[in-house]
């Protein structure tokens, strides 16, 4: 794809995916700092960002988690049994078919 229409496809691709990881990434950090000033908007519905990792540390223990399963933490075990119980209540019978 040496072509003046491949460059320009790679090219457009690269400005796209450029633009929306750039907006996925400051829009917390922005969000966050515009509750710590008071300007956010209050008619605005915003995300809730509260379960994204604070630091390398957490993305690490995320993922050794992932490997061995006993590093979980007190969160995450919580959120597992919250999750079985769920899952148990809405099993469905097999009279369901």
């Amino acid at each position: 794809m040496s072509s003046k229409g491949g460059k320009i496809v790679i090219g457009s691709v690269a400005v796209i995916a450029s633009w929306f990881f750039g907006i996925n990434f400051w829009k917390p950090l922005i969000i966050e700092q515009l509750e710590k000033d008071g300007n956010l908007r209050s008619d605005m519905k915003v995300p809730d960002y509260s379960d994204q990792p604070k630091s390398w540390d957490d993305i690490r223990q995320k993922f050794e988690s992932v490997i061995d399963p006993s590093n979980l933490t007190r969160e995450d075990k919580k959120s597992l049994e919250e999750l079985k119980l769920n899952l148990e209540k809405n099993k469905p019978s097999s009279t369901d078919k």
